[in-house]
C-alpha cells in the first residue's frame, strides 16, 4: 500500500497569542445578525498575523509558538515542549496515512416511516422520520448508550446514523437475510460488535473460553507467552476497560497491575489472565487510591474519561469531575520509586486537539506536566479509516519519554508502511456472516457488552499511534 510522509515545519516565534489590535467605537448598537466593526477588525488582525481560524503555521519552518489561549489549530501528528508557563512550543509533523475507500452504503428507510410526523403529545418532532432513501460513506461508531445498539421501526433523521439501524436498513443486510431465509434482527450481535471493534471473537464475553486462541496469538503475536518481555516497558495500565489499549500497545507495554472501575470489565480482564491470552498482574478497583510505591513499573497511563472532552458533551475539560482523573495518570507516576519514573502514556478523543478555550487549558496541563517531570511529548492522532475500516472514530494518542532513554531506544518499533499494509483488511480473522450481525432476540449480556465495546480503545489504531509517536521519540526527530 503506498505510503507518503514528509517532515515539516515553520518558525513563527512570536511571543504573544495573538496580535491586538484597537478595536473603533460605536455609538450606535450594531444590526442584529450581523457582527460588529470591532469584531472584525480583530479577525483581521488574527489574519494577518498568520492565527486566523484554521490556518496552519508556516510548512517550512521548525515550529510555532502555541499559547492556552488563542484561535491556532494543534496539528494530528507532533510533539510539545514547555516555552513558559502560558505557551508551548509545537513541532507538528506533516504526514500522509493511506485510509481506505468510501463505504456507499445504501439504507432503505421502512415503508411506514413516513407516516409519523409528530410525538405522542401532537407536537412536531425535533427530527422528523428517516423517508426515502440514502448512502453512507462511512459506519458509524458503536457507543455506550444501549439505544444506538438496537434497531428502531421507524428511525428518526438522526436515528438512521445509528450503527445497529445502519446495518439493519442497508440493502446488503437485507439481501442477505433473504438468502438465508431469516428474518431481519433488532439487537447487534455481540460477536459482529467485536469485530467492528478489532477485537477477537468472544473477547467481552464473561464465559470461559469463549476466545479461540489460535486465532488470538495470530491476531497478537506480541501477547504469546514466549514473547521477548526485555524490550517492553512494564507500565501501570490505568483505566483499562476490557483491555483494548493493552492488547494495541503489547508490542511495547506489559501491564504489572491493571487499575479499572467496573466489575464487568474486571471480570473480563481476569477471565483473559487465567485463560493465558493478558499478562498476568494484579487488578485494582480505584485509581484515587491505588499506590504504586513497591510496584517495578517504568511508568503509568491510560486512557482517561472523555466525557469532559467528547463533543457530545459541553466539552468542560478540566472542569469536569471524570477530567479530573487524568491528575491521578501524575499521582500513581510520582509514586513510583524515582528510578523507574520513566514513561507516561494518554489516549483521548480528537476533540482534546480542538481550539475551545477548555481543551487547549487540558492539553496544556498534560504537556506541562509531563515536561516538568523530565518527559517530552509526542503524539499522534489516529482514525479508523487509517487501519482498514470505513469509520470515523479518531482517536489521540501520547507518549510522554525521556529524550535518548535506553528503554525507549531498545523499544522494536515496526516499519510504518508495513503496519499499514498489514491493516488494508480489517479484523480478517474474526469476520461474521453479513446476515448474522443483528440477533432477533436480546443476549442475556447485550447491555454489558455493548457497554464495553462503547468505551473501548481499537487495538489497531492504538498500534498504529504507537508506530508514529514512538518513532518521532526513538528517533529524537519530527517524524518516524
Amino acid at each position: 500500500m503506498p505510503v507518503s510522509q514528509t517532515c515539516a515545519a515553520t518558525e513563527s516565534e512570536t511571543e504573544g497569542c495573538q496580535p491586538t489590535m484597537p478595536m473603533k467605537s460605536h455609538t450606535s448598537k450594531p444590526r442584529s445578525g450581523k457582527r460588529s466593526m470591532g469584531v472584525k477588525t480583530v479577525m483581521k488582525a488574527l489574519k494577518k498575523g498568520g492565527a486566523s481560524r484554521g490556518r496552519k503555521p508556516n510548512q517550512s519552518s521548525k515550529g510555532f509558538v502555541w499559547c492556552a489561549r488563542g484561535v491556532q489549530r494543534l496539528p494530528k501528528f507532533g510533539t510539545a515542549t514547555v516555552k513558559s508557563k502560558q505557551s508551548l512550543f509545537v513541532t507538528p509533523v506533516r504526514m500522509e496515512l493511506t485510509k481506505v475507500a468510501k463505504l456507499n452504503l445504501k439504507v432503505v428507510a421502512p415503508s411506514s416511516s413516513c407516516s409519523r410526523r409528530v410525538s405522542k403529545n401532537g407536537r412536531k418532532r425535533k427530527s422528523p422520520d428517516f423517508c426515502g432513501d440514502r448512502s453512507f460513506q462511512s459506519w458509524s461508531s458503536i457507543r455506550v448508550f444501549s439505544a444506538t445498539t438496537r434497531t428502531s421501526d421507524k428511525p428518526s433523521q438522526r436515528g438512521i446514523w445509528d450503527f445497529a439501524n445502519q446495518v439493519r436498513y442497508s440493502c446488503d443486510y437485507i439481501d442477505a437475510c433473504k438468502k438465508f431465509n431469516q428474518k431481519p434482527g433488532r439487537f447487534l450481535n455481540p460477536l459482529a460488535g467485536e469485530f467492528f471493534s478489532g477485537l477477537p471473537s468472544g473477547w467481552t464475553s464473561a464465559n470461559a473460553g469463549a476466545v479461540n486462541k489460535e486465532k488470538f496469538f495470530k491476531q497478537f503475536p506480541d501477547m504469546q507467552p514466549n514473547a521477548n518481555q526485555g524490550s517492553k516497558i512494564g507500565v501501570i495500565a490505568m483505566f483499562a476497560g476490557c483491555g483494548g489499549l493493552e492488547l494495541g500497545l503489547s508490542r511495547y507495554l506489559y501491564p504489572t497491575a491493571y487499575v479499572e472501575k467496573s466489575d464487568y470489565c474486571r471480570k473480563i480482564l481476569q477471565l483473559r489472565m487465567d485463560e493465558g491470552l493478558l499478562h498476568r498482574a494484579e487488578i485494582h478497583p480505584d485509581v484515587c487510591t491505588f499506590d504504586a510505591s513497591k510496584s517495578s513499573a517504568d511508568g503509568a497511563g491510560g486512557g482517561f474519561p472523555c466525557q469532559g472532552v467528547s463533543t457530545a458533551s459541553i466539552q468542560k475539560g478540566l472542569k469536569d469531575r471524570r477530567t479530573q482523573l487524568v491528575t491521578h495518570i501524575f499521582r500513581v507516576f510520582d509514586t513510583l520509586p524515582s528510578q523507574h519514573q520513566r514513561f507516561l502514556y494518554f489516549e483521548n478523543v480528537k476533540a482534546i486537539l480542538g481550539k475551545k478555550q477548555s481543551m487547549r487549558s487540558l492539553f496544556n496541563y498534560i504537556v506541562q506536566e509531563t515536561s516538568g517531570r523530565g518527559l517530552t511529548l509526542h503524539w499522534a492522532r489516529i482514525s479508523l479509516s487509517n487501519v482498514g475500516l470505513a469509520a470515523h472514530r479518531d482517536r489521540v494518542f501520547f507518549f510522554g519519554a525521556k529524550p535518548n532513554d535506553p528503554i525507549v531506544k531498545a523499544l522494536r518499533v515496526e516499519p510504518l508502511a508495513s503496519l499499514l499494509e498489514k491493516s488494508s483488511v480489517w479484523n480478517e480473522l474474526n469476520k461474521v456472516p453479513q446476515h448474522l450481525w443483528l440477533s432477533e432476540e436480546q443476549p442475556c449480556d447485550h447491555n454489558e457488552r455493548m457497554g464495553v465495546l462503547g468505551n473501548l480503545v481499537v487495538p489497531a489504531c492504538a498500534r498504529l499511534g504507537a508506530c508514529v509517536a514512538l518513532g518521532m521519540a526513538i528517533s529524537n526527530a519530527p517524524a518516524p
